[in-house]
């Protein structure tokens, strides 16, 4: 990597990505986002990006399914028309600045070079370059969400389904009295709701799915008094995307968009410093 201050797009983004056609089966670009559990795909077409089929996808496309089995439904049924840019020579910092101020959610950028499509920027990358450059510089604290979603353990999963779709970050705790018994996310749940809907094609997939089906049991926890590096390295590490900040009870909670707006906030500090 070049020096921070002139970090480019191509210097952090994923090289690798998936791509799918718009004609391709529904069932099976879901069934490879499933076995390698990745969070979208870009759907190309003669070279033309179309839009992005993502964990969140399926999820929303779930009740428009009606009696209809999942095989019948074609990529382009469930992607995302909507999509985000970058130049492969933009600066990093421009970049971070527009997924901070944009008044909706931006979970990742379709990066290009000369027009074609060359890499993707997701939020998991500019944590892993908070992680490198940002040592001992914010708590935990200084950046997590105090108020994150939950859900008690006996939550009926239509009510978590509501949740989840409705939480900004995609994830809720799942609490116990005053413990974290887990964590439940967009991709667990899509992913669940997926796999029951190839075994019972023209159900309601919640009919089947199961608490145990979607949660993530005693989850990776960290305290408020951490230096907020070490919770973007975990994060890095275990490939997860937001961990509970506990100490007796739930304080909050810290994901990969804290860490986006934590590396903007550390980048304005160092251009003020000089």
């Amino acid at each position: 990597m070049q020096k921070s201050d002139s970090l480019l797009v191509r210097d952090v983004m994923t090289k690798h990505v998936v791509t799918v056609s718009p004609d391709e089966s529904a069932m099976d670009v879901g069934e490879l986002l499933s076995k390698n559990r990745i969070s979208g795909a870009v759907v190309v077409q003669d070279d033309r990006i179309l839009g992005v089929i993502s964990k969140e996808s399926f999820v929303a496309g779930v009740k428009y399914l009606g009696e209809n089995p999942l095989d019948l439904f074609k990529v382009e049924d469930f992607m995302y028309h909507k999509f985000e840019t970058a130049r492969a020579d933009e600066p990093l910092n421009s970049v971070v600045d527009r997924m901070v101020d944009s008044p909706h959610r931006i979970d990742r950028v379709l990066v290009l070079d000369d027009g074609k499509l060359a890499g993707i920027l997701t939020k998991g990358d500019i944590t892993k370059v908070f992680a490198e450059r940002a040592k001992d510089c914010f708590k935990v604290r200084d950046l997590m969400n105090l108020n994150p979603s939950t859900v008690r353990d006996y939550t009926p999963l239509t009510e978590i389904l509501s949740e989840i779709t409705l939480s900004k970050e995609k994830r809720v705790v799942v609490t116990a009295g005053e413990q974290v018994l887990g964590i439940i996310t967009v991709l667990d749940l899509s992913l669940a709701l997926f796999h029951k809907l190839k075994k019972h094609p023209g159900k309601d997939a919640l009919d089947y799915v199961k608490l145990a089906d979607v949660i993530t049991l005693n989850p990776i926890t960290i305290k408020e008094s951490a230096d907020a590096a070490e919770a973007a390295e975990l994060m890095v590490s275990k490939r997860i995307g937001g961990i509970p900040v506990f100490d007796k009870t739930l304080k909050g909670m810290i994901t990969k968009s804290d860490f986006v707006k934590g590396y903007k906030i550390f980048k304005d500090r160092q251009k003020h410093k000089k």
